[in-house]
C-alpha cells in the first residue's frame, strides 16, 4: 500500500516515525496495524510511503478504514498535502487503471455529465450523475 505525504528528506529515522504514526491511527480506529514502513528516497516533495501488512486482508481492511477517516481525523488533516492511499498495483493492473480513467474521462466529456465513476481500477455507472465540466 502506498501513502503519499510530505516529509523531510534528511530525517534518517523517518521510517520509524511513519510506522509509529500509522500504528497510532490503526489503534485509534481499530484497524490492522502495519508491520513495516518504507519511504522512497527521492527528491520529490511528495515521497511515497509504503506500508507492509501481515496479509492482503489486513491491508484491504486498513485501506477501507483509512478512506473512511482521512477527511475527519485531526492528525491526517494536519498534514500539509492531502494524504491519499492505494494498494500496490501490478503492471497489468496499472494498465487497466489508466485505460479505465481514460475511458471514464472521455465518456463523461461526451455525455457532459459524470455518467461513469471509478471503482478501484475499473469503472461503473454513476447512479447520480452530475454535470461534467
Amino acid at each position: 500500500m502506498e501513502i503519499f505525504q510530505t516529509t523531510s528528506f534528511e530525517n534518517t529515522s523517518q521510517d520509524e516515525l511513519d510506522l509509529d504514526f500509522f500504528k497510532k491511527i490503526a489503534t485509534a480506529y481499530h484497524l490492522p496495524a502495519p508491520k513495516k514502513a518504507h519511504r522512497h528516497p527521492c527528491s520529490s516533495k511528495f515521497r511515497p510511503l509504503k506500508l507492509q501488512f501481515e496479509s492482503s486482508l489486513d491491508r484491504d481492511i486498513f485501506l477501507h478504514g483509512f478512506h473512511r477517516i482521512r477527511s475527519t481525523d485531526k492528525s491526517l488533516l494536519e498534514i500539509s498535502s492531502k494524504p491519499r492511499a492505494r494498494r500496490d498495483l501490478t503492471q497489468p493492473e496499472l494498465d487497466t487503471l489508466r485505460a479505465s480513467r481514460k475511458y471514464v474521462y472521455e465518456q463523461n466529456k461526451i455525455a457532459k455529465e459524470s455518467k461513469f465513476i471509478m471503482s478501484d481500477i475499473t469503472y461503473k455507472l454513476n447512479s447520480k450523475p452530475r454535470p461534467f465540466v
